[in-house]
């Protein structure tokens, strides 16, 4: 457990909480092994306040793709929320 935080949540809130971690941290292992096996690559190039640059690369292809930030935090809160 870990007792190094300011808050106080009771035991069964922090069992769920680290269920949900440990399963996003499988799911993105597996992603990532997809990944190699197809060969595909995708790094983040470039962030400022409002967009972030992906590359992705693919069968020998480059391709350079903005996301507008609030946009990837509504997603992200999508996918925490499929978890619980």
């Amino acid at each position: 457990m870990r007792n190094n935080t300011i808050f106080k949540i009771n035991e069964p809130y922090i069992k769920l909480l680290e269920s949900v971690e440990r399963k996003a941290i499988e799911e993105r292992r597996e992603l990532k092994q997809q990944m190699h096996m197809k060969n595909l690559k995708v790094l983040q190039t470039d962030k400022n306040d409002m967009f972030t640059e992906y590359t992705f690369y693919a069968n020998r292809k480059e391709e350079k793709r903005n996301y507008f930030n609030p946009a990837i935090r509504k997603k992200v809160l999508l996918i925490l929320e499929e978890y619980f």
